[in-house]
């Protein structure tokens, strides 16, 4: 391994993060805090990243991506910075695609996502100590299962952001450290009291993947509506509006402002298949929301059912629309919820996750 005199990491990000996600979120808290705390750290974006499609292109494909690459950067076609507040310090940086020619030599080089972690376990020693941060199962789109897993068995340090993830790993057999996100409680907050908000107003992040269940959330909303006409509904993300949502929902594209979304709302849903973690649910809790969630995944990580949350069983239409019209005709359910939930995240600090990463990363 090398040695400087400040430790230097690296992030090998799947794409260019022109888009907000909540995985890329993650990385970029991280990449905050390990600057603040005089660590150099540099994010990498491909221009293009599956391996083998690359290792079979001749020398000409190789160079059209190298000019693609080197024309983004030139246009600065690729920060995060229209959408998170980037430490100045943390370097940016497009390359081709994520052979080791074009990652700099450091202490400690981190894959995000499983195509890059095909990349990373691939490196000379001189790249850094190879880490894994997995914040969910990536067999979406679909990605060949066995191609998943098979990064999951390289002899790469794992950070898991869940439980089941975890749980997961280990019936592959491979060691894994759990460390929960932490959260953002500077642009997260309460701003409007929980008891005078309209009982009738609910919010839900929309995503055009199948597995975050959108069209089950949008069916339960409507059924909804049917028993309360009153009903207001306001829907983001960072895809366009589809047809097919109707007309009376709300939609804010690629919002600029998440924490009045949740503010005005008294109840946030997520009818997702599958979830790492749910990064919205708990921004959601930390503005005052009661939450209506399938209990799958990253969602069973912590909350208590009828206590913080409200789980439903996934896919079911029915069951959650009951759950939001019980919260709805119910207030002091609502507020008891939404109170015990603001509560239970506060445990979610990113100083704890933090310190836990930097631990690993010193260890491993």
């Amino acid at each position: 391994m090398a040695t400087y005199s400040r430790m230097k990491v690296t992030f090998l990000l799947p794409a260019r993060g022109l888009v907000p996600t909540g995985g890329y979120k993650v990385v970029l808290e991280y990449a905050n805090k390990m600057v603040a705390d005089n660590i150099d750290v540099t994010l990498i974006y491909p221009f293009d990243l599956k391996r083998n499609k690359i290792l079979a292109e001749g020398w000409l494909g190789k160079l059209r991506l190298c000019k693609k690459a080197l024309t983004k950067t030139l246009k600065k076609q690729y920060s995060v910075n229209a959408w998170f507040k980037l430490d100045s310090r943390v370097r940016e940086k497009v390359v081709p695609y994520l052979h080791h020619w074009f990652i700099p030599d450091a202490d400690v080089v981190f894959a995000t996502a499983w195509e890059t972690a095909e990349w990373v376990n691939t490196f000379p020693d001189r790249k850094g100590k190879k880490f894994y941060l997995v914040q969910h199962y990536e067999d979406w789109y679909g990605t060949d299962k066995e191609a998943v897993d098979a990064t999951w068995k390289m002899p790469l340090n794992k950070v898991v952001i869940a439980t089941w993830l975890q749980e997961y790993a280990e019936s592959l057999g491979q060691p894994s450290v759990l460390i929960r996100n932490g959260l953002n409680f500077k642009d997260y907050y309460i701003e409007t009291p929980i008891a005078t908000r309209p009982r009738h107003h609910v919010s839900m992040l929309y995503h055009d993947l199948e597995i975050k269940g959108s069209v089950y959330g949008i069916r339960a909303l409507e059924q909804v509506k049917k028993e309360i006409p009153e009903l207001e509904v306001t829907l983001f993300g960072t895809f366009e509006k589809p047809d097919w949502i109707p007309e009376w929902m709300a939609y804010h594209y690629v919002p600029k402002n998440l924490r009045d979304i949740y503010n005005s709302s008294s109840i946030f849903i997520s009818a997702s298949i599958e979830e790492g973690w749910g990064l919205p649910r708990a921004e959601a809790m930390q503005c005052g929301c009661a939450v209506v969630l399938t209990a799958t995944g990253g969602h069973l990580d912590y909350g208590t059912q009828g206590v913080d949350c409200i789980f439903t069983p996934v896919r079911d239409v029915d069951a959650m629309a009951n759950a939001i019209t019980d919260l709805i005709r119910n207030d002091d359910k609502r507020i008891a919820i939404a109170k015990a939930g603001n509560q239970t995240v506060q445990q979610f600090t990113w100083e704890s996750a933090y310190g836990r990463i930097k631990e690993y990363m010193q260890q491993a």
